[in-house]
């Protein structure tokens, strides 16, 4: 796969923002819980991150409601917390303002673009879904001497 940071984080995101299961019975692999998420898993599978969730231990997560359109899982990593969210392209889009390009880099985000994007995609007839993630860095606690 090609180091493309943006697509690696998308992938990390849908393996990670899951409550479905890839399970092997009898030579073939079986989605265990909803099909979409199957593919995620089977995605980031594919793309070499077979170890991630052993590594990314999920500590909460809300999940997928309709009115919100979106579901969220906090992970603890060896560097501190991550919040990945998976929806609704409209519903993530409103909530960020920054993306990913291809080399890792922070850039402004283009919410037109991503629209139009979208917007062509599921004129095809595939199923659109948008990736968030936010980052909490482990702080150290200040130490509390008395003297």
């Amino acid at each position: 796969m090609a180091a493309n940071a943006a697509l690696v984080e998308s992938l990390k995101a849908g393996l990670l923002c899951n409550d479905s299961d890839l399970e092997q019975e009898e030579g073939r692999w079986q989605v265990q819980g909803d099909p979409t998420e199957g593919a995620l898993i089977a995605s980031a599978y594919k793309g070499g991150l077979t170890g991630l969730r052993q590594e990314c231990t999920r500590v909460d997560s809300l999940p997928f409601e309709s009115q919100h359109q979106y579901m969220a899982t906090l992970h603890r990593t060896k560097t501190g917390t991550v919040l990945y969210i998976k929806g609704a392209v409209e519903v993530i889009l409103s909530q960020s303002n920054e993306a990913l390009d291809a080399v890792g880099q922070v850039v402004a985000l283009d919410a037109e673009a991503v629209h139009a994007a979208a917007d062509r995609m599921a004129a095809k007839g595939l199923r659109v879904l948008a990736f968030a993630r936010r980052e909490f860095p482990r702080t150290r606690r200040a130490s509390r001497t008395t003297t």
